[in-house]
């Protein structure tokens, strides 16, 4: 466990260093002792660039969907979240090649 925690760590600092020019679109540091599950980013035109991104097979999920049960009216900041929040993956069977790949392929479609 504790070598995947390492790796998803390094590959979340990989992630951040090599979309530097983009780290506005980052929701978050890297806190000490937090095991990533991705590198989150938030994007307006989220689904378009999940969209282009999986036709070069990168599978960005979607983590936190708005519940139908919570009115977007009443509380647009969640909504807004749901609508923008992308992970881009950043697995511990990934190594240097693959974030490079997930980094620059967002780079292009942006």
């Amino acid at each position: 466990w504790a070598e995947a925690a390492n790796r998803r760590r390094a590959n979340w600092q990989r992630c951040h260093t090599l979309l530097a020019d983009f780290t506005h679109l980052a929701t978050s540091q890297l806190n000490d002792h937090t095991v990533p599950l991705g590198y989150v980013i938030r994007l307006e035109n989220r689904d378009r660039v999940r969209a282009l991104l999986a036709r070069q097979r990168i599978f960005c999920p979607v983590h936190w969907p708005l519940p139908q049960a919570v009115d977007p009216r009443r509380f647009p900041a969640a909504d807004r979240l749901a609508r923008t929040c992308l992970t881009l993956p950043i697995d511990q069977r990934y190594g240097e090649p693959e974030i490079e790949r997930i980094a620059q392929s967002l780079k292009m479609v942006l």
